[in-house]
């Protein structure tokens, strides 16, 4: 299942301990999409799983996407790594 980030969605993960997204970009004809997928482990010195394009930190990112970004459709999906 999968959900669009609102605030509240940031905060249920926020206290369930994640602290990260890993992040799968698609580019559609109208929008981009971001699939989101949260984690607890700081992913900066690894190598991203396969599948995946990049990584947020809650603290730098995740209030502002959740807020919307024009052309950027961000999914959380309901499964964690």
């Amino acid at each position: 299942m999968e959900k669009e980030l609102n605030l509240k969605i940031l905060e249920e993960l926020k206290q369930q301990g994640y602290s990260y997204f890993l992040g799968n970009t698609t580019d559609r004809a109208d929008e981009t999409l971001i699939s989101l997928t949260p984690i607890k482990y700081n992913p900066e010195e690894l190598a991203l799983p396969a599948g995946f394009d990049s990584w947020y930190d809650f603290a730098e990112n995740a209030v502002e996407m959740a807020g919307g970004v024009d052309g950027i459709k961000f999914i959380v999906l309901n499964n964690s790594i």
